[in-house]
């Protein structure tokens, strides 16, 4: 009996022991990040042309932050003119970009310089290098502004007909 008694103890002692309990947590869940909006950039389209004769450039730039695209149109009388997209950088009155056109059934790509002075966009002249297919200024502390484009209303511009 008393070997009973001290079992019954014994068992009642190891019963005593908290049972462990394992649980499965649920897993964490997270709210998904907000996007970031990004920062909105107004942009301005303005349009310049320039008349010698009866050839006629025009271009039309849409300037949003430092970024600058657009279109650059030649239409020089009686002979194939460059038609093309422009794209590029602004800084401050300094635009400087690639001209990227189609002209006598071929493609090229040139660097262009513009400066804007109120209602005036003067072009650069000055003498160009051929690299790898591209035509770069050659010397960009020479820049003479000679062409000088006039700003017009967008909607008199040929270059959206074409």
């Amino acid at each position: 009996m008393l070997l009973l008694a001290s079992s019954l103890v014994f068992f009642a002692c190891e019963n005593t022991k908290p049972k462990e309990t394992t649980t499965t947590a649920a897993p964490e869940t997270t709210k998904p990040a907000e996007p970031i909006a990004a920062p909105i950039i107004k942009s301005d389209t303005m349009c310049f042309v320039m008349k010698f004769k009866k050839d006629i450039s025009e271009i039309k730039l849409i300037i949003a932050g430092e970024g600058v695209t657009g279109d650059y149109h030649w239409h020089p009388d009686q002979k194939d003119g460059g038609h093309g997209t422009l794209k590029g950088i602004k800084k401050d009155n300094m635009i400087t970009a690639d001209w990227n056109y189609t002209i006598e059934g071929a493609n090229q790509i040139e660097e262009v310089v513009f400066k804007m002075e109120g209602d005036k966009l003067m072009q650069a002249q000055n003498e160009l290098d051929d690299k790898s297919g591209k035509l770069v200024i050659k010397d960009k502390s020479k820049l003479k502004f000679t062409e000088v484009f006039n700003k017009v209303n967008c909607n008199t511009l040929k270059l959206d007909r074409e």
